[in-house]
């Protein structure tokens, strides 16, 4: 999205266009003998770059601010809610 960046009272010129991952990514459960495994995954940040922007203050002075920019973003591992036993679990019925 486009934002105007701010720093000790400072802004940009123009909107400097922020970057943000989001999105769905996959996660998977197995039911093992004595817990249930998770296994996660996010939208996040896979590489980035710092970047530097004037700002100008209000007595006209200027100062640059360095931000650092998202430039791809992949579902990577992340870390789930702690397993669960199965007996923790609600009983679900099985068909015969």
């Amino acid at each position: 999205s486009m934002t105007v960046l701010e720093s000790q009272g400072c802004k940009s010129k123009k909107p400097v266009n922020m970057m943000s991952c989001r999105g769905a990514c996959g996660t998977s459960s197995s039911l093992m003998p004595t817990n249930l495994s998770r296994s996660c995954s996010c939208c996040q940040e896979a590489s980035t770059s710092k970047r530097t922007v004037e700002l100008v203050c209000p007595d006209r002075s200027r100062i640059f601010f360095t931000y650092t920019h998202i430039e791809a973003c992949e579902c990577l591992k992340a870390k789930c809610t702690k397993p669960v036993r199965p007996f923790d679990l609600p009983h679900i019925p099985h068909g015969t």
